[in-house]
């Protein structure tokens, strides 16, 4: 149920070259710690994913604040 501009995008993605070498070094790095039993990446995808779908909006950094009379 993507819209159609969602459509181009991924089909434009999908015709870059680097796109394609990350997602297979994604891919190896994946197999790789699933070898040595370390932690799952699907799942550490996965949950990243359902985060964004619970909090869809845009993550803004904040600037630090800045104390200028601080004592310790």
């Amino acid at each position: 149920m993507l819209s159609e501009e969602a459509k181009q995008e991924l089909k434009a993605m999908a015709q870059s070259a680097q796109v394609r070498e990350d997602f297979e070094r994604v891919r190896q790095i994946a197999a790789q710690l699933d070898q040595q039993g370390g932690p799952h990446l699907d799942r550490f995808v996965r949950f990243l994913t359902d985060v964004t779908r619970m909090f869809p909006h845009v993550y803004r950094p904040v600037a630090p604040i800045e104390y200028k009379n601080v004592r310790l």
